[in-house]
């Protein structure tokens, strides 16, 4: 766990999930969104997961088309 503020952690937690899905996706790997949230939640030691709607804000504009539910 990382020593930082609680919205620190949470915008570094974000970003974290964002970042693995988008190195899954190229990866050509299947990614379990909810996995992820877990392994990064406990790693942040938030006490609850980042919202469906903070991640999909922090994912930029070139990968939306492809991360995004339709």
């Amino acid at each position: 766990m990382t020593n930082c503020m609680p919205l620190q952690a949470r915008v570094k937690a974000v970003s974290e999930i964002v970042s693995q899905l988008i190195s899954g996706v190229q990866g050509g790997e299947d990614v379990d969104l909810n996995a992820i949230k877990r392994e990064v939640t406990a790693k942040y030691a938030l006490q609850r997961a980042p919202k469906l709607v903070e991640i999909i804000a922090a994912v930029p504009e070139e990968w939306k088309a492809t991360l995004l539910p339709r």
